[in-house]
């Protein structure tokens, strides 16, 4: 098999194992925060949202904070050392969040988040793998490949836990999904070590002789020009509105549509379900005219559109057709998008890849605080900021007509 597509399999198993994971714990983390049998916090605890928010937040702040070194360290050692260690970050904070059950003490889930982060490069390093195809066409349609593959993470983890929940009723109910998110990222180690091989490149620079401190002493490297921080702004503001909707699911299902824990999980699934299709339609339908500005410019205001109806939803039949349309809009866009951010300018794929995800992880940490914190206020606030968000970034769109060439002339070339 040719080594790239080798690559691609193991990519692909690693991150369907990688979102698995989260998509069992995360359903599960909302009802340490919010008021209910599995709450962790007093009950004289009113900022409930917000510290839920700042939970979300964290992990996407320390790999902010860390995602450009993990870049210089890719390229000065490699990809694969990276993933290695990402996974052991996980692993020790999976383990972290067990003893927060065991004391019954919220403080050791923001430590193991806190942890998490710090070594969480692991779609930085996915992302420069793909990208080492030289033919720039596949990496957008391979994208969409990733996208099913986690909306079926999405499908299986929520329902998997659902299963688990019908048999165990309280706290062991974490320490056994933690245990088997823990034992998904050993195998994730296992499998990086002894399966995934990195091919030898040039790279944008190189260190003579790589350790810590030669690594650490080099600034980060910006590897993107004019037209790529317009990208870059275009995809934190769809971030900012996919990652409102997505870590405040379970907060809307829980607290505007009054569902229980299992009915919340049966939502999620469905979210994952619709992620899952589109994606994967995607990947197998793909045309030319998908990096159309036309099409990413109708897909923004579709997107715009749904999230605004989201405040007027006010039955169950109403919130699948939103989560239909929301997840489709999202599906189409980002691949896409993601793609000619890598493709444009110069620069080591490493290091815009790490660069990438720093975008995405801030939009990570503002969306759910801001969210949070307005949220004490109105539940309809989050969705009116996250609606002004995706209006900005149709009018980024629409200003960099003039700015750039086609978006299928950049991916062509």
């Amino acid at each position: 098999m040719n080594p790239y597509k080798k690559n691609v399999f193991i990519l692909l198993s690693l991150c369907f194992l990688d979102m698995l994971s989260y998509a069992m714990f995360s359903p599960l983390a909302a009802f340490l925060f919010l008021d209910g049998k599995f709450s962790l916090l007093p009950e004289t605890v009113s900022n409930r949202h917000f510290l839920l928010g700042c939970f979300l937040s964290i992990y996407s702040v320390m790999q902010i904070l860390s995602a450009p070194f993990w870049g210089q360290v890719a390229i000065a050692l490699n990809k694969k050392k990276v993933l290695l260690f990402s996974y052991l970050g996980s692993i020790l904070g999976y383990t972290t969040c067990m003893l927060g059950i065991y004391f019954k003490e919220i403080t050791f889930f923001f430590i193991g988040s806190f942890i998490s982060g710090t070594t969480g490069s692991n779609m930085a390093m996915v992302n420069a793998f793909i990208s080492q195809d030289e033919n720039r066409r596949h990496w957008s349609q391979i994208y969409s490949l990733f996208g099913g593959v986690i909306g079926l993470a999405w499908i299986i983890g929520p329902q998997a836990v659902k299963l688990i929940m019908l048999k165990i009723d309280n706290f062991n109910l974490y320490y056994l999904v933690l245990i088997i998110c823990t034992c998904i990222s050993i195998m994730n180690f296992i499998s990086v070590k002894i399966n995934l091989k990195e091919e030898k490149e040039n790279s944008y620079f190189k260190f003579k002789k790589a350790n810590f401190f030669t690594i650490f002493s080099k600034k980060p490297t910006v590897p993107f020009n004019k037209k790529s921080l317009f990208i870059l702004m275009y995809m934190f503001c769809i971030y900012f509105s996919w990652f409102y909707f997505l870590k405040f699911f379970q907060v809307i299902l829980f607290d505007k549509f009054y569902l229980d824990e299992t009915k919340c999980i049966e939502m999620t699934s469905f979210l994952g379900l619709s992620c899952a299709v589109w994606q994967l339609l995607r990947f197998l339908n793909y045309k030319n005219w998908f990096e159309k500005k036309f099409w990413l410019t109708l897909s923004t205001a579709l997107m715009a559109a749904s999230t605004v109806f989201l405040m007027y939803a006010t039955t169950i039949n109403e919130l699948m057709i939103t989560v239909i349309v929301i997840s489709f809009s999202y599906s189409v866009i980002i691949p896409s998008v993601v793609a000619l951010f890598l493709s444009e300018g110069d620069g080591a794929k490493e290091l815009k890849a790490s660069w990438y995800q720093s975008a995405q992880s801030l939009a990570k940490i503002l969306s759910p605080l801001l969210s949070g914190y307005v949220l004490s206020y109105s539940e309809i606030s989050p969705i009116l900021v996250s609606s002004f968000f995706l209006c900005f970034a149709f009018f980024i769109l629409l200003s960099m007509e003039t700015k750039s060439k086609k978006y299928s002339e950049v991916l062509s070339s």
